[in-house]
Parts: C-alpha cells; sequence; structure tokens
C-alpha cells in the first residue's frame, strides 16, 4: 500500500483544574503530529448518510455525513490514536475518528510488525465539525 496523502493527527486538548475554583479549564492546545496516509472509500454511494432525514425539527437535518476508511503509515501505530483525537486532511478538513484504530498485520505464523493502521473517520458539512 503507498501512503501518498499528508494527514495531520491532533491529540485532544487536556484540560486542567482551576485551584481556586475548582472548575476545568481547557490547558494549551496539543502540536499536530504529520503523518502519511490514503483516504479509501470501498462503497462511495453507501458511504453517505443524511442526518435528521426523518425528523423535521432536527438540528442536523440536511447535514451529510461520510465515513471513509482511513489508512496511515505504520509509524502512526506509536501515537496511541483513540476516538477523542481529530484528524486533519490534506485539504485542512478536521475529520473526527469514528471507531477505535485497528493495527493490521500479515497473516503469518509468528507475531509481524504492522503494515497500517486503519481508521473510520467522519467528516461532516455542518459548522460544528469543522
Amino acid at each position: 500500500m503507498r501512503f501518498i496523502q499528508r494527514w495531520q493527527v491532533r491529540a485532544p486538548r487536556p484540560t486542567v483544574v482551576d485551584l481556586s475554583t475548582g472548575n476545568r479549564i481547557p490547558g494549551p492546545a496539543p502540536a499536530a503530529v504529520p503523518v502519511w496516509g490514503v483516504l479509501q472509500e470501498r462503497f462511495p454511494e453507501n458511504m453517505q448518510t443524511e442526518l435528521g432525514a426523518g425528523v423535521r425539527s432536527h438540528p442536523l437535518r440536511g447535514v451529510v455525513v461520510d465515513q471513509p476508511l482511513l489508512c496511515l503509515e505504520p509509524a502512526a501505530a506509536a501515537l496511541g490514536i483513540t476516538t477523542a483525537h481529530q484528524v486533519i486532511g490534506p485539504d485542512g478538513a478536521v475529520w473526527s475518528v469514528v471507531r477505535i484504530p485497528v493495527h493490521r498485520h500479515r497473516h503469518r505464523f509468528w507475531s509481524p510488525p504492522v503494515r497500517y493502521v486503519a481508521l473510520y473517520v467522519r467528516r461532516s458539512t455542518d459548522i460544528i465539525e469543522q
């Protein structure tokens, strides 16, 4: 597999507790880590769904959401990506990680190294996601 696109993985923003009030306040914004990857859509017509299509008063009515598979280079396995992370595409669009990432290996008898990291990501046309 060839990883031809430059992506960035952004960790979730940590929160710290204010000692005077006891409230949580956002900490410093973490830097995005650049990785190589490729975005794949196996079934493009089935991957796009419309949220709130059946409900007239739904706040996200008419928002189109797609969930393609993002394959990242093996070095991304060391980042510890979770569903709280965000992925920034080559065009600057922000994607959310939908499921826990899966490390794909070759099928052998011994434990081979990771070939790629598979992420299901979601991008919405709504302004809240970006």
